[in-house]
């Protein structure tokens, strides 16, 4: 059996970063998802990625948000929350038809200057979700303060827990 063991979801339907767009636009008031997505265009975004798939041999992904739009970095830590809540039900959507194609990985709402327990409650979500791993970024902030700790520091144990 083949996995590619670090696939993002690259082709996600634009309803996707057309709600990122509103929620950066609208700063001020933070609002949750409510994308518009079908069945049939889900399905239709991972027609390209199962056709590599099949043309290169590959059984499996662990199949991930797209890394460039995490979007740690935008806006407030509760745009963060909500973005990262909309990314992971989406994959989780892509998963489920294909649970013998598709492991689903979260990201998690990391947000300059938030603390690690803030992150539990949507891990926790996503492992009753069916999700087999998370992305973590080690420096949140992209360089600039406030600075992460290192990976090795208390801070992150609530996360190692």
């Amino acid at each position: 059996m083949i996995i590619d063991a670090h696939a993002h979801y690259t082709s996600a339907p634009p309803q996707l970063q057309a709600y990122r767009g509103r929620q950066i636009s609208t700063y001020a008031r933070p609002a949750r998802a409510r994308l518009q997505i079908s069945d049939d265009e889900l399905t239709h975004s991972l027609q390209g990625q199962f056709k590599r798939m099949d043309d290169w041999g590959i059984d499996g992904l662990i199949f991930s948000p797209q890394a460039s739009a995490m979007g740690r970095q935008s806006g407030s830590d509760l745009h963060g929350r909500y973005w990262t809540e909309a990314c992971n039900d989406l994959i989780s959507r892509a998963a489920k038809p294909w649970p013998d194609r598709i492991s689903p990985v979260c990201q998690l709402p990391q947000s300059p200057g938030v603390n690690s327990e803030y992150w539990l409650d949507e891990l926790e979500r996503c492992v009753e979700m069916g999700f087999v791993s998370c992305n973590i970024k080690p420096d949140i902030s992209g360089g600039v303060n406030p600075f992460t700790p290192s990976m090795k520091e208390d801070w992150w144990y609530p996360l190692w827990d």
